[in-house]
Order: structure tokens, then C-alpha cells, then sequence
């Protein structure tokens, strides 16, 4: 498995698939069994009865890091950037 396998794109028109505020016991899931090609999703509040004897569990604590900004002009002109990578010590990122 690659981590490009994880990429994704977002659509410009779909700003709400970004998540505003994280809902933990609706948090999904990848599930990889080693008796099925591919993978499938479940959510974590049903993580007790997915799991079973001699699984193993990988928890990834990462944070989301605040990247997006909007703004807008007193003229009505709007702006929208998400940072997609850090190019100085000073926090200054690139965006899309």
C-alpha cells in the first residue's frame, strides 16, 4: 500500500466536506483483513464488536491543522485558499 493511495481531491463547489468540527463516535474507519482484497470502512463507536481476538489496532493521533482561510473585499470579491505545504520557519505556506 502506498500513501498515494489516500489522496483525494476535493471539488471546488463542495467546501462542506471539510470537517468544521470532528464528531469522534461518528469517526470512520479502514478496515483491512487479510482474507478480503480490499479494504472496507466501519465507524469507531462500532469498533468493539469489529474488532476481534489478535486484530491489530494502529491509532493515528494527528492533528488537523487550521490551513483554510476566506476571506473577502469591501467590493464583494471573495477569496478562498486552503495551505497545502509550509515554505519557511515563519508558518508562510503555498496554497491551491
Amino acid at each position: 500500500m502506498k500513501t498515494a493511495d489516500f489522496d483525494f481531491r476535493i471539488s471546488p463547489g463542495r467546501p462542506d466536506c471539510l470537517a468544521a468540527v470532528p464528531v469522534r463516535d461518528r469517526s470512520k474507519l479502514l478496515i483491512l483483513r487479510r482474507t478480503v482484497p480490499n479494504p472496507s470502512t466501519g465507524l469507531l463507536l462500532t469498533l468493539r464488536i469489529t474488532l476481534t481476538a489478535g486484530d491489530l489496532l494502529i491509532i493515528n493521533n494527528t492533528r488537523v491543522m487550521p490551513v483554510r482561510l476566506i476571506g473577502s473585499k469591501p467590493s464583494g470579491g471573495r477569496i478562498d485558499l486552503i495551505l497545502v505545504r509550509e515554505r519557511c520557519k515563519r508558518g508562510l505556506g503555498s496554497s491551491l
